[in-house]
């Protein structure tokens, strides 16, 4: 069962989908609203409890740094090629979920989806903004660490997760007879954007029966 951008959420963290939630988790209390600032739908109230001041407003410290999926200048989730040479990638993705993707290369050629680390300041994390200016771009919410294979929504803007051994279950297609196969290799000879090395494997793949015969784009 894939994981949505709010299973991703780190534990601690308090979340909301839209005012609506809001209102519903929140009974009774006034949105926050800052039109001078971006939406924020999440907080991080861990600098109030490590500070003894913190909930009178006094917080401060060190920045704290989150995880966020990279988004292209349209507000699309950015997507980055799968290749071992690639530190987007194997900064995003662990040991195990690298040879996954480079295994499966084929069924991404546009890319996978990687994180960003961004630093926030304890008074910006701690802050909130359910309708804050919609000139600009709102703060993603932030990303646990885990063995995730990552998948962007259609259209484009929203990411679901699979643990890598779901992931593997789902990419083991039914046999592929011989013509299949052909078809198949064909497909990834004609694939763009593919490296020399990642069609090599893909196509060794291609002639057994546990390649996939399916693109995720």
């Amino acid at each position: 069962m894939p994981y949505t951008i709010y299973d991703l959420i780190p534990g601690g963290i308090n979340w909301f989908k839209n005012e609506a939630d809001w209102a519903q988790k929140a009974p009774g209390q006034p949105a926050p609203r800052n039109p001078t600032k971006p939406t924020k739908l999440w907080r991080d109230p861990s600098p109030i409890y490590s500070n003894p001041f913190g909930f009178w407003g006094a917080v401060s410290g060190a920045a704290l740094e989150y995880n966020f999926f990279a988004r292209t200048p349209e507000g699309k989730i950015a997507l980055t090629p799968i290749d071992r040479n690639n530190p987007l990638f194997t900064s995003t993705y662990n040991y195990t979920v690298v040879n996954t993707l480079t295994e499966h290369a084929y069924m991404f050629p546009q890319g996978v989806p990687y994180i960003v680390k961004k630093a926030l300041s304890p008074s910006e994390a701690v802050e909130i903004n359910i309708a804050g200016n919609p000139q600009l771009a709102p703060i993603d919410y932030p990303v646990r660490d885990g063995s995730f294979v990552f998948i962007v929504t259609p259209p484009g803007d929203s990411v679901i997760a699979y643990d890598y051994q779901e992931f593997l279950q789902m990419a083991k297609p039914p046999k592929m007879n011989d013509e299949d196969r052909v078809v198949l290799v064909g497909k990834i000879v004609a694939t763009p954007g593919m490296t020399p090395t990642n069609k090599i494997g893909a196509i060794r793949k291609a002639i057994t029966d546990y390649y996939p015969s399916f693109i995720i784009t």
